[in-house]
């Protein structure tokens, strides 16, 4: 009895980390663990040449732990899509526990920690701290439009609670679950987490601000996801939505933390939250966890084991953060899958690289036109030399030779001084000579330059 009721509980564990609400791959966390590795390994390492070919057996050696690890997560250890598996649920799965203990803070603003599991709860984690908000439905996102997209985001076993608008004067409070039932009809029992059938409401308390046995609690959407035959069941996921009594408002609890799946701690992070840098130890405990769980086949001559005596520290990372500050991930990137859509590899690729992309199968990948433009070949010009003022100025002088030969002619005046004589005495009239002869040099200096224009209009003229 127990043993099965232990493989329902895992069942659902899985299905409820295939459906966390986590955002698109970024393949910021498998770059940022390649360049980590390496800056922690060639610290202490003296191969020279020899590192290169070294440290990438040991990234393959990473490669081949998380891919086998993602793959057992889902389909029983078959190979195919990684994609809906996040990094939280992987590392849960790859034992990060024996790397770390405790909680861990999260972001770098330490407002939330994240306590990883312990032997009480193998597959199960926590989050706790001051950034969880105070009951406060502007610390929750608004419900989406229909409960189709609910189920399609958070997926099943969720305790969900939404700001009612955005007008964030109130909360709605919603449960998903997944349940299958004999026979093919709908009349079933939820399981005991939840009581009652799947008809109309839930049969247990409320738990929350109105206790008691309550009819608020109302199915509103059912999906049938799979059938089987011999014997006949149907597989179906639930939605319930809460009503309280009329007239009142329902408020949100504040966050009390609590063990949980992967996909639920996920699913209660706040959406402003999400853009948090990753600290110095959770990116720590990220990338010891992966170099731990790398195969027990690999020797020390082959690759660069894990030291349990000499992990990364936050210190390491602290360092790595200051010179490769374009890594670091965020907790976005750390909620996001291991791997694109599609993939059945996770790859942990070597720094200065990124993980590359996958194309899911059944989508062919665009073509990119290119072409070349050939500019010929490029000679250096020459350049006339400078021409000099002579060179400028000879060719016009040659046009008129007679201009080399050119004289003023020469000329000589006297300046008249007329005399007469009365009552015993001469008068002379030299005044004008005598002040003509102060104004001479400028007169001169004026007509020889009228002279020469006229005889530039003549010759021009001609």
């Amino acid at each position: 009895m127990h043993r099965a009721i232990f493989g329902i509980l895992l069942t659902i564990w899985v299905s409820i980390v295939q459906a966390a609400a986590v955002p698109a791959y970024s393949g910021k966390v498998n770059n940022s663990i390649g360049s980590i590795l390496n800056s922690k390994i060639g610290k202490t390492s003296a191969l020279g040449a020899e590192y290169d070919a070294k440290f990438q057996r040991t990234m393959s050696a990473i490669t081949a732990g998380v891919t086998g690890t993602a793959t057992t997560l889902v389909a029983g250890g078959a190979a195919v899509a990684v994609g809906a598996i996040s990094w939280p649920a992987l590392l849960v799965s790859a034992g990060i526990s024996g790397v770390v203990s405790g909680a861990v803070q999260l972001g770098m603003d330490g407002l939330i920690n994240w306590l990883w599991p312990d032997s009480n709860h193998p597959t199960q984690t926590q989050i706790s701290g001051t950034g969880l908000g105070v009951g406060d439905p502007k610390n929750f996102p608004v419900i989406p439009s229909n409960y189709p997209a609910i189920l399609d985001y958070y997926g099943t076993g969720g305790d969900i609670w939404f700001a009612a608008s955005t007008s964030y004067l109130a909360a709605r409070h919603i449960r998903t679950i997944l349940t299958t039932c004999p026979g093919g009809g709908i009349f079933c029992g939820t399981g005991t987490s939840v009581g009652g059938n799947l008809d109309y409401t839930f049969g247990s308390t409320y738990g929350g601000p109105y206790p008691g046995p309550n009819g608020y609690w109302s199915k509103v959407y059912s999906r049938q996801i799979s059938t089987t035959t011999n014997p006949t069941t149907v597989t179906y996921q639930i939605v319930f939505d809460f009503s309280p009594p009329s007239g009142v408002t329902l408020l949100p609890p504040a966050y009390t933390p609590h063990w949980q799946a992967v996909g639920q701690t996920i699913n209660d992070l706040p959406q402003g939250y999400v853009a948090q840098p990753l600290s110095d130890q959770q990116l720590a405990a990220i990338a010891n966890a992966v170099w731990k769980n790398a195969p027990a086949t690999a020797t020390q001559g082959d690759t660069f084991l894990y030291n349990a005596a000499d992990p990364i520290t936050a210190a390491d990372i602290a360092a790595w953060r200051a010179t490769n500050p374009q890594l670091v991930p965020t907790v976005n990137d750390f909620i996001s899958p291991v791997a694109a859509p599609g993939a059945t590899v996770v790859t942990i690729p070597n720094p200065g690289t990124e993980a590359p992309p996958v194309t899911p199968p059944g989508v062919t990948p665009p073509t990119t036109n290119t072409f070349t433009l050939d500019w010929g070949q490029f000679q250096e010009p020459t350049l006339d030399e400078t021409p000099t003022t002579p060179s400028i100025l000879d060719p016009i002088f040659a046009m008129w030779p007679q201009w080399n030969d050119y004289t003023f002619p020469s000329h000589t005046s006297q300046c008249p001084t007329p005399t007469f004589s009365a009552l015993n005495h001469t008068f002379t009239f030299d005044h004008m000579c005598i002040w003509v002869e102060m104004i001479r040099p400028g007169v001169q200096a004026a007509f020889a330059l009228v002279w020469a224009l006229a005889v530039v209009f003549i010759v021009m003229g001609a």
